[in-house]
């Protein structure tokens, strides 16, 4: 295996003190592990990356002198410069189905080389630095340095496939794929790492979990590592502790120990039989808390097997007795939250059981108070009042007593009026039981979704141009209107003549009847006259016979004087002061 990144002071090979790429031989035997430096390559400036090719015969390395090199381990031939940027760059890996290798750069590029040429195959722009990368077959996911993270398809490597905001708040560290390809795991500087779903239909199986932290003291995580059988993964950070996690259960499998600096970096070789990790400082209280002395990088390997992270091996031990301890833990709430309602209950039937006895003693203590009262009273009316009313006994001649009121009201005039007592207090209403909130649980995290990229405004189409309205036609000239029609003639039609009136016949008196039982010879003979010619105009001349003296004649008419009376108003005057009659009109009614 490989170490990048060790400052070769001691070493009698690097005159220069520059910074060394050493190749070392693992062996096993009973259970130890042995290791042997073998060849070793140096760098101008710090290494910061490297990387194996995928049949094991080939190391590229890269760092802070612009630069990648590659290391044939089975020829045995000197390293060549296969790559270059224009700034450092911390972030390489080989692309095993295109024979590409890859590398990003502060440079903000992302490109593409065959190692048989000098300039790159393809060159990606990126949005900003890039600060992590990771390869898993035909997927590739790039983290920038502003929080973006860029998924590409390595069949077509120039169309960038999906771009998505980092779940994570703060700055990213490092990605894995996961081994199935349908998403990645993204680690930040603020101690979370977030597993995240390319597909969006799997939005609901994205989280984040909280790791490295020792009580308010928050670790970066360093890097990440998915195990090439098992599926599981391994984390590290400057907590100097790794753990191995179960993706799909969310469970840690295990916890390390405590080291006594930063794990810089960990990874699995081929058949993940081994886990080694680096540990040494990690710059990130800066170059002044940098003490070579105290602050040796060492190297360390770990047999998977001495751990169980297997899948199947998921519920471990510590894992167990964490659920047992979540167990008792509900069970103890929920027991609590019982003996409470118990309490409950059982403190409001006392208090209402109380407060009847109370009600219930007052009103009995009320009422024997009032017929004490009544036969007090009672008592002292009846010491000097006799058996019998006398004047009910004289005068109904019977012992008894008159029908008054014996008890205080405003109807009884012999006792004075005393105010009705207020009536008892009700008792009081029972109080319902307090209602309990239910049991806090933690809600599930929200669902993460993806952040879709800006889109620009849509272009609205600009108006039409102002086109001037026509101008107003010229008013039409006044036509004089006809004079009206002169009206018809008059006719004039002379009046008929008055008629002629026809007076008719005057009236003629018949005789009287005889008289009964009389002389008719005394009676004068009627007179019979003719009527007059017809166009005479002078009226006719009736001779009447001489008035008989029936009645004797009336004395002549006496005119006395009025009487003296007080002078009086008018007529006019008195009509005025006679008041007005005021009559409704049946219309003004309605």
């Amino acid at each position: 295996m490989s170490t990048s990144g060790d400052k070769a002071t001691s070493s009698t090979n690097n005159p220069n003190n520059s910074y060394e790429v050493r190749c070392w031989e693992i062996t096993r035997s009973d259970g130890s592990i042995a290791s042997e430096p073998k060849v070793s390559m140096s760098h101008d400036q710090p290494v910061l990356c490297s990387a194996w090719k995928d049949d094991g015969t080939t190391v590229f390395t890269g760092g802070c002198d612009k630069q990648a090199k590659m290391w044939p381990l089975l020829s045995g031939a000197q390293p060549s410069t296969v790559a270059m940027h224009d700034a450092p760059f911390n972030q390489i890996a080989w692309i095993p189905g295109m024979n590409l290798l890859v590398t990003g750069s502060w440079d903000k590029t992302l490109k593409y080389w065959d190692t048989r040429q000098g300039t790159p195959v393809h060159t990606q722009q990126l949005p900003d630095k890039c600060y992590a990368l990771t390869v898993k077959e035909s997927l590739m996911v790039v983290g920038t340095s502003d929080r973006n993270l860029l998924v590409f398809d390595l069949k077509n490597p120039q169309i960038e496939l999906k771009r998505i905001e980092s779940p994570l708040k703060d700055q990213t560290r490092c990605l894995a794929a996961f081994p199935d390809q349908k998403g990645f795991l993204v680690g930040s500087i603020g101690g979370i790492i977030g597993v995240h779903h390319i597909d969006d239909a799997q939005v609901s199986k994205n989280y984040t979990s909280k790791c490295h932290r020792i009580r308010n003291t928050i670790f970066s995580i360093t890097s990440l590592n998915f195990h090439p059988i098992h599926g599981t993964y391994t984390s590290t950070g400057s907590d100097g502790t790794f753990s191995f996690w179960d993706k799909d259960s969310k469970a840690r499998l295990k916890a390390s120990s405590k080291c006594g600096q930063p794990i810089t970096c960990s990874t699995f070789n081929h058949d993940g039989a081994m886990f080694a990790y680096a540990v040494g400082y990690d710059w990130s209280k800066g170059a002044e808390n940098h003490k070579p002395n105290e602050a040796k990088t060492s190297l360390y390997l770990h047999l998977p097997e001495e751990f169980s992270i297997k899948e199947e091996d998921n519920v471990t031990k510590e894992h167990k007795e964490m659920m047992k301890a979540k167990q008792l833990l509900v069970v103890g709430l929920l027991l609590s939250l019982l003996l409470l309602i118990i309490h409950t209950t059982e403190s409001i039937s006392d208090y209402e059981v109380k407060s009847n006895v109370n009600v219930e003693a007052l009103t009995v203590e009320e009422q024997k108070q009032s017929n004490r009262g009544r036969r007090s009273s009672g008592s002292s009316r009846n010491r000097g009042r006799r058996s019998c009313d006398p004047l009910y006994q004289y005068l109904f001649d019977t012992c008894g007593h008159w029908p008054f009121p014996t008890t205080p009201s405003p109807e009884n005039p012999f006792l004075p009026f005393q105010p009705p007592r207020p009536p008892p207090r009700p008792r009081p209403r029972p109080r319902p039981s307090p209602r309990l909130p239910p049991p806090l649980v933690p809600s599930p995290p929200p669902p993460l979704r993806p952040r879709p990229s800006p889109c620009p405004p849509p272009l609205m189409p600009s108006p039409p141009p102002l086109v001037p309205s026509p101008p107003p036609p010229p008013p039409s000239p006044l036509v004089p209107s006809p004079p009206p029609p002169s009206p018809p003639p008059f006719f004039f039609f002379p009046s008929p003549p008055p008629p002629v009136i026809v007076f008719p016949p005057p009236l003629v008196p018949s005789p009287p009847p005889p008289l009964p039982g009389g002389d008719q010879t005394t009676q004068p003979p009627p007179l019979w006259l003719p009527p007059p010619p017809f166009g005479d105009e002078t009226p006719p001349v009736f001779s009447l016979p001489p008035p008989l003296d029936e009645f004797p004649p009336m004395p002549p008419i006496t005119w006395l004087p009025p009487p003296d009376v007080p002078a009086q108003t008018s007529s006019a005057e008195a009509f005025d002061q006679i008041p007005p009659l005021f009559m409704e009109s049946p219309l003004l009614k309605r």
